[in-house]
């Protein structure tokens, strides 16, 4: 059963990131950066990315909103079993965000999506969580999305 807290707990970190969207604007910019390389934009270019970055996290803000409240409703009302659930829902998750960046960010193919989704979330994730084993000052926001993951 211990996977399925891991499965819990990521889905948990996901979501307590990629829900602040104003705050996940610049860092979806800085994940398609990262991921172009060292070429440089235009700032015609640039506009059209800081754009693209405000309409794709609003997107997937409203997604991982749906998505936590869809394992609510399976796990609470529906009582599915939990660890299997979060599992399913984290996929979930995890594809229709990469559908996202592949949509907004007009990448080829949805590994290039899934890839920028990885840069734009689980970059921020790490060094909160690393932040949080220092002091734990995630904590409240952690709670209140686990709240709604049972």
């Amino acid at each position: 059963m211990d996977i399925f807290q891991f499965f819990r707990a990521t889905l948990g970190w996901t979501a307590s990131v990629v829900a602040l969207w104003p705050l996940t604007i610049p860092m979806a910019f800085l994940a398609f950066k990262i991921g172009k390389g060292t070429k440089p934009l235009d700032e015609d270019e640039q506009a059209e990315i800081w754009t693209r970055s405000t309409l794709g996290t609003a997107a997937m803000a409203v997604g991982v909103v749906a998505f936590v409240v869809l394992d609510y409703l399976l796990v609470a009302w529906a009582e599915l079993p939990p660890g299997p659930i979060h599992m399913v829902v984290l996929v979930a998750f995890l594809a229709y965000a990469a559908w996202m960046c592949m949509l907004f960010f007009e990448f080829e193919d949805f590994f290039g999506g899934l890839g920028m989704f990885v840069l734009y979330a689980y970059l921020p994730v790490t060094l909160l969580w690393i932040a949080n084993l220092i002091y734990p000052f995630w904590m409240p926001v952690l709670s209140f999305v686990f709240s709604w993951l049972r």
